[in-house]
């Protein structure tokens, strides 16, 4: 176990000495994360608020949708059913239903989201009281750009890092024939790639810092909750990645070779990952067969 630890710590010190991509590694995800966040967050927060109605005439609709336009887009659903799940698939804001006559029965709302906490308003100005009617609260996932971009940049860093990080090293030292000295020390096989498997781990947790902690700042995003979860899944996400970041590396000297190899596999992966976007449908049922790669797993 010492020689382990000793080369875990040889992990660490090459990092330290690194300091491009000291930088890299914390620096570009917080960016990638302004920019993003700042740039579509906001385009989210200013779109209309989006209620779906169960009433059993089209007039009454009608008109509510002239008098709440366009700060309220209204769609009407066939029955409660419809308009809770429509609410859950967060395709609405919220939902009201109204009695034959077009008076308030009761409306559902989501407390924790900005734009459902508007339908009290809603309600006031068809003319009934909020505080005669009570409404439905239930709770969703937070569905916000920024809570979609923040597992999403966990893991490409994860695969980035991971990939850029081990498998160059190895390809440098085979080049550099430090990896023959290796094998004429006393240092066991399982403990030289464990330090890497450790010390990838260990970065992990400073970069996960860092991006929960400009999160928060930035965009009021998670709590100390998160942390833990997050660490523990990165970290099985730190093993995979960098698992095939060393079977990349086997075998090979030529840095140019590896570099190309690890940028096919992460463009492959970011296209098709769930990072910045949310992938689209694809044809044949393809979505069911991205969903089982390892960065698709890691974001959900």
């Amino acid at each position: 176990m010492n020689q382990l630890f000793h080369l875990f710590l040889a992990r660490l010190r090459e990092f330290r000495r690194e300091p491009s991509a000291f930088l890299f590694v914390l620096l570009v995800p917080v960016l990638w994360l302004a920019i993003l966040g700042f740039l579509f967050d906001q385009d989210q927060q200013s779109r209309p608020l989006q209620l779906a109605f169960v009433a059993q005439s089209n007039h009454h609709v009608n008109v509510l949708s002239d008098q709440l336009s366009p700060v309220v887009e209204l769609s009407q659903s066939a029955d409660s059913e419809a308009a809770r799940d429509a609410y859950m698939r967060r395709e609405v804001d919220g939902w009201v239903e109204l009695s034959p006559t077009g008076s308030i029965q009761k409306y559902a709302m989501d407390p924790g989201n900005i734009h459902s906490q508007s339908l009290g308003w809603v309600v006031s100005r068809m003319g009934a009281s909020p505080a005669k009617i009570n409404p439905q609260e239930l709770s969703r996932p937070k569905s916000s750009y920024v809570d979609f971009l923040v597992p999403g940049l966990l893991a490409m860093t994860v695969l980035t890092t991971s990939l850029f990080g081990i498998g160059m090293t190895l390809v440098a030292n085979r080049r550099e024939g430090l990896l023959v000295k290796y094998r004429s020390t006393p240092v066991h096989p399982a403990y030289f790639f464990s330090s890497y498997y450790l010390g990838r781990i260990t970065i992990f947790a400073l970069e996960l810092f860092t991006l929960l902690l400009g999160a928060f700042l930035l965009f009021k995003y998670g709590s100390a909750r998160t942390i833990l979860p997050f660490f523990l899944i990165g970290s099985l996400g730190c093993i995979c990645f960098s698992s095939i970041s060393i079977f990349l590396a086997a075998k090979t000297s030529n840095v140019g070779a590896y570099s190309g190899k690890a940028n096919l596999v992460m463009l492959l992966f970011l296209l098709i990952g769930d990072v910045f976007y949310k992938v689209p449908i694809l044809p044949w049922g393809l979505e069911r067969v991205i969903s089982y790669l390892p960065l698709n797993t890691l974001t959900q």
